[in-house]
């Protein structure tokens, strides 16, 4: 816009100043090309950010395909305008390559993700060689948008080395991405130029959030941790932003506080960063005190750039709660997971995926507490809701009926605890298949039932579910070595013996 306001004034001055009227006049001709110009490399733009949109929203719902090929015309619109070594350009690819994350093509991904650190390298390096003619090396003109697009970068090659399992290499990728944070809020109070534009990237009001349900350490004996990672794995609900969250370290550590100019999308932004490397340590390094250390900053910048009562922010709760669960503070889990319910009726009513959710999470702190009856309330609560949004045989509707089993076998009300399993058994035959693995714990599950609760009478059954859950384990190619082999042969050794004494 700046530059067709200039070439216009340029061309009226010429008009009533220079008396200059005919447009085959060399000064007029050359002005009037470069407004045609600029007014092509304008409309092209605002035509690639319209698509843009339409990519986020396609991603948002869920609409992964569609959003690709968006974005695909989107990069090509503004790369036919700008050239193909624009810096502006990172930003699609960032996102492009976030989305095939996503997709699950990670090796596509960290290609185009390689194409935005190439870019954004090259661009830096022309602003090195620029600043080092005029003299003013280290003074460069490398925005903060810039900075804060190369932060993402790192971050989003991060996610994919997460999801890859190279936690270690992850973690690398998280400390560059907050470095660069530092950096871009370092640039911004030094030269006091303004602050990063609003980035499209990031939809303020989604993040990752993971809310798993798990009984935590009052659980049956034999529910072994591959049971619990299931169990939880199969509860996780995932508010994706446009844009995949990434994470690295602390304010505290790097002495990096909330922008004090107003900035929401860079205080939310490095939020999201803190929180998930809060997730990071907590999933899969167990560093519970600097996970909890990531989750309490990353709450403080959320709560103050967007209220208390914004979705991110109960998110961020949930997954202290989580966290405090798996710690084994169940009182401050459940003050946590009561606050995440009242934002969540406030922002989405009573009758929502993530209520239902976070219901089920209430359930399980009573359930390891011993409340019994309040737990069986909340997981039917929570199951009534995700039958009326889901339908009867949904994935989240087997947790559900697997946590009321629990309930009902720990009353010892052994009837009402096979009926619940045999609902979650029904879900994962008919939505995995009937040879899949979590059937064959599910049959396991319910043959100790019989064996553990019915007495002689339940012997025949818990022989007939152990057998079928062993040859399902073959099925899938589990070795005899298998923990979960083992123990189930040891519970087979164990229901033959009681048949031979009977």
């Amino acid at each position: 816009p700046e530059s067709i306001r200039c070439y216009t004034e340029t061309i009226e001055q010429y008009t009533t100043t220079g008396g200059i009227t005919d447009p085959s006049h060399p000064l007029m001709s050359k002005a009037l090309a470069k407004l045609r110009d600029v007014h092509h490399i304008h409309q092209s733009l605002l035509n690639s950010d319209r698509i843009l949109k339409l990519a986020q929203h396609q991603e948002n719902v869920g609409q992964y395909l569609r959003a690709l090929k968006f974005y695909t015309i989107s990069y090509r619109i503004r790369r036919d305008a700008l050239g193909d070594t624009h810096v502006s350009l990172a930003k699609i690819l960032n996102l492009t390559g976030s989305l095939q994350g996503k997709r699950g093509s990670p090796q596509e991904a960290v290609q185009i993700l390689e194409m935005a650190q190439n870019l954004l390298n090259l661009n830096r390096r022309k602003e090195e060689v620029e600043a080092s003619r005029e003299g003013a090396r280290g003074r460069m003109h490398f925005s903060e948008k810039e900075i804060l697009e190369e932060a993402v970068t790192a971050r989003n090659m991060g996610v994919l080395e997460e999801q890859m399992g190279n936690f270690e290499v992850a973690l690398k990728h998280y400390h560059e991405s907050l470095r660069l944070h530092k950096t871009c809020r370092e640039t911004s109070s030094s030269t006091h130029v303004g602050t990063p534009s609003k980035s499209s990237r990031l939809d303020l009001r989604k993040i990752h959030v993971e809310k798993s349900s798990s009984f935590g350490p009052e659980s049956s004996d034999r529910a072994t941790n591959e049971q619990l990672e299931s169990i939880e794995g199969s509860m996780e609900i995932v508010i994706e932003s446009s844009m995949t969250t990434y994470d690295v370290l602390y304010f505290t550590d790097l002495n990096i506080g909330l922008s004090e100019d107003g900035n929401i999308d860079f205080d939310v932004d490095l939020a999201i960063t803190l929180h998930n490397l809060g997730q990071i340590h907590a999933r899969h390094f167990s560093s519970f005190s600097l996970a909890l250390h990531s989750y309490k900053n990353s709450l403080r910048g959320m709560t103050e750039a967007l209220g208390c009562d914004h979705p991110n922010v109960a998110a961020l709760l949930g997954n202290m709660g989580n966290l405090y669960k798996q710690m084994g503070d169940y009182d401050k889990a459940y003050e946590l997971y009561q606050e995440v319910l009242r934002v969540e009726e406030l922002n989405f009513g009573s009758e929502h995926p993530e209520v239902a959710v976070t219901l089920h999470n209430i359930g399980t702190i009573e359930y390891c507490r011993g409340n019994l009856s309040d737990a069986m309330r909340l997981f039917q609560d929570a199951m009534t809701i995700q039958v009326k949004i889901f339908g009867t045989e949904s994935a989240l509707v087997a947790v559900a009926s697997n946590s009321i089993g629990e309930v009902y076998e720990r009353m010892d009300n052994v009837e009402k605890a096979l009926l619940a399993y045999g609902v979650t058994l029904h879900i994962h035959s008919s939505t995995l298949g009937s040879s899949h693995p979590d059937v064959a714990r599910m049959l396991h599950k319910i043959g100790m039932i019989h064996f553990d609760k019915r007495g002689a009478s339940g012997l025949s059954d818990a022989d007939q579910c152990c057998q079928e859950a062993v040859r399902l384990y073959t099925l899938n190619g589990f070795a005899e070595d298998h923990f979960l082999v083992v123990e189930l042969l040891r519970n087979i050794a164990d229901i033959r013996a009681a048949t031979i004494v009977r």
